[in-house]
């Protein structure tokens, strides 16, 4: 199996030869281990200062090769004696007797934040080629017709042994020149760069990152500012700042509400793998909004992107889709298998259609008791629908001892969040006289707010009674 290593010297390799050495440092080696602190004897070189780096690697094997174990920071210098601790590194612990190798830090020490995607890319790492190296620094250029990079963004150099990827450091991008060409400053430098090694840029580095930690602490005292920081982020390429600006934008939090800004955000972050952003953008193209042409079978696409990725209302919504075969073909085999993966994890409106299946056989055998259950749970969890569904379990004795009562309440509730359907079975309650005195008057209000969200059979209703709405 392939695999990707980050190391810190490679020596005498075969395809890249004695291009990868470190030039003259001091060096000695480990005396001393106690955790993450070591002492290191010198034998050669300057005298080291404390805030040097200490690369610590394993005795070199038959075939001259050295592999660093990680990096450590000196803290204080005796003569000869060095003492440091540890900053990175792969895991392994350092033991006494391995070679150590002493210089000045590398770059500013920035330490940058997570890689984040690169919007419009199907992952999260841009590949380019090395084109020039100038000592440590390098140009590039970043291939594919749509691959950009930004200052700050993270370069990361390789070069392939078989089918393993050895990483030799990271660059900053420090300029994108008009001809595409980028220049990249050296991070953090494990081997010295050539121009056969292959590049890949990181949207990262410490500039968006840290815009994006300001922005999070801000949501709760100052929303506003805090969108203007995410999508300062989000321009500087962060998905998960793109993400959360588009929540904000379909929410109004701290902006007012605009569907477009957020549809266009959502799929930033939604090309470059956010799973929640993949989620909201198929359910703003299987619903049209926010400008977009209605198209549930795109949506699909986008909720199987979020699936993947273990998004439980990407499940509940796709399995919506396969159960009334929009844009999809239809499949109750699989939306119970993915309704239950979200209802695993609360996602109420699973909960809610797991009811509905159990109710009316759909994918499953019919059962009452078991969708009266599954309703009970979505309506605890606030589920409007749920809610409406368990009133209407309540008033017919489905799958649980009829009670006018309660099903008075669960409508009640519903109600209490606009939901039409509740709205409209609490006036029929009223104007047949169920668990409540007959109440004309209170029958019409209730068809009115049923009518004016949209319930036909409400429309109708009030039609024959001669009221409007």
């Amino acid at each position: 199996m392939p695999t990707r290593f980050r190391i810190g010297l490679i020596v005498a390799l075969v395809l890249v030869g004695p291009a990868l050495g470190l030039s003259a440092q001091t060096r000695g080696e480990v005396s001393w281990v106690d955790g993450d602190t070591i002492v290191v004897s010198v034998r050669s070189g300057p005298t080291p200062a404390v805030g040097d780096r200490v690369s610590v690697s394993r005795p070199l094997d038959a075939g001259g090769n050295a592999v660093a174990i990680g990096h450590w920071t000196v803290t204080d210098v005796q003569g000869t004696s060095v003492r440091a601790v540890r900053k990175g590194g792969i895991g392994e612990a350092p033991r006494v007797g391995m070679v150590a190798t002493i210089g000045p830090p590398h770059g500013d020490e920035l330490r940058p934040g997570p890689d984040v995607p690169v919007p419009g890319s199907p992952s999260s790492g841009v590949p380019g080629a090395v084109t020039s190296v100038r000592g440590q620094d390098i140009t590039l250029r970043v291939l594919g017709d749509a691959a950009v990079a930004a200052v700050g963004d993270r370069v990361e150099l390789s070069f392939a042994v078989g089918e393993d990827t050895i990483v030799v450091g990271t660059w900053r991008v420090t300029a994108v020149r008009a001809d595409g060409l980028v220049d990249a400053a050296p991070v953090e430098v494990l081997a010295t760069p050539t121009s056969v090694m292959k590049a890949t840029v990181w949207a990262t580095g410490s500039r968006a990152d840290a815009i994006f930690q300001q922005a999070s602490g801000l949501r709760g005292k100052d929303p506003a500012r805090a969108v203007e920081l995410f999508l300062q982020a989000a321009a500087a390429g962060h998905a998960e700042a793109a993400e959360q600006a588009g929540f904000a934008f379909m929410e109004g939090r701290g902006v007012p509400r605009d569907d477009a800004r957020a549809a266009a955000l959502f799929r930033q972050a939604a090309e470059a793998g956010r799973p929640k952003a993949q989620n909201a953008y198929g359910a703003f193209l299987t619903t049209g909004r926010g400008g977009l042409a209605k198209d549930p079978q795109a949506g699909a696409v986008w909720y199987r992107k979020a699936v993947a990725q273990g998004e439980p209302q990407a499940c509940s919504n796709l399995c919506g889709l396969l159960l009334e075969g929009l844009g999809v073909e239809k499949d109750e085999a699989e939306a119970l298998r993915l309704c239950l993966l979200a209802a695993a994890q609360d996602r109420s409106d699973a909960l809610d259609r797991l009811g509905w299946m159990h109710q009316y056989g759909l994918g499953v055998q019919k059962d009452l008791a078991k969708a009266f259950k599954y309703y009970e749970r979505a309506a605890r969890l606030g589920d409007a629908n749920g809610q409406n569904n368990l009133g209407t379990m309540y008033e017919n004795g489905w799958g649980v001892s009829r009670d006018l009562e309660q099903a008075l309440a669960w409508f009640r509730q519903s109600a209490a969040q606009g939901y039409p359907w509740a709205e409209w079975n609490l006036g029929r309650m009223y104007q047949e006289g169920l668990g409540v005195p007959r109440d004309e008057a209170t029958a019409i209000e209730h068809f009115r707010r049923a009518a004016r969200g949209g319930h036909q059979a409400a429309q109708e209703k009030l039609r024959q009674l001669g009221q409007t709405w």
